[in-house]
């Protein structure tokens, strides 16, 4: 009796997979068969292949090959799995077999399903914000955080004259004038990039 030859199993077998390593790999053949057909509308899907352009300028141009040649190879490598996971389990080659058909079926997933969106914590989003940005500053200290915190240097006058011409909104109504941070750290930045006037 030797070990698994998938890695990081050492699970004891008489073949190069285990019975657990057989039984994943016969569910990611299970859920092969069950894309295959899938495939051919996905196929049909035309993309755009860049390509240096003809004028030599470094350019590139799109040409479009009329179908989605990353699902025609997918459909080509699906239709190879000959075997059952049982089977595959006497192929001296088994461990890497698998992890082959694996790469495959999560390919076909993408292809078929599109990308799955990760989920947006807000909640967090809003913790780490509130932790990180003030959440109103006099004018000085404001001038010091965006120096210190975002490199980003910014004279008193400039900060009154966006207040003046409502780019930025006073946070208090009495005593020294405070503002929103995150305000006008974005009006700052839009600023630095010529998206808008002072």
């Amino acid at each position: 009796m030797t070990e698994c030859t998938s890695e990081a199993c050492n699970n004891p077998t008489d073949l190069y997979l285990c019975n657990e390593c057989v039984k994943v790999l016969a569910d990611w053949i299970n859920e092969a068969m069950v894309y295959l057909p899938e495939l051919d509308a996905a196929i049909a899907k035309q993309t755009t292949i860049s390509k240096p352009s003809e004028g030599g300028n470094g350019t590139k141009s799109g040409i479009n090959p009329g179908i989605n040649l990353d699902a025609l190879q997918l459909k080509i490598n699906l239709q190879s799995i000959d075997r059952t996971g049982e089977e595959y389990a006497h192929d001296e080659y088994a461990a890497g077999i698998a992890w082959m058909i694996e790469q495959w079926v999560k390919r076909v997933r993408i292809i078929v399903e599109g990308e799955a969106e990760l989920p947006i914590n807000r909640e967090a989003i809003r913790d780490r914000l509130a932790a990180e940005v003030p959440a109103e500053l006099k004018v000085k200290p404001l001038i010091q955080w965006l120096e210190t915190v975002h490199d980003l240097t910014i004279k008193r006058s400039l900060i009154w004259k966006w207040a003046e011409r409502g780019h930025i909104t006073r946070t208090n109504t009495g005593g020294q004038a405070t503002y929103d941070p995150s305000a006008v750290l974005i009006h700052a930045r839009r600023h630095a990039l010529g998206l808008v006037m002072r």
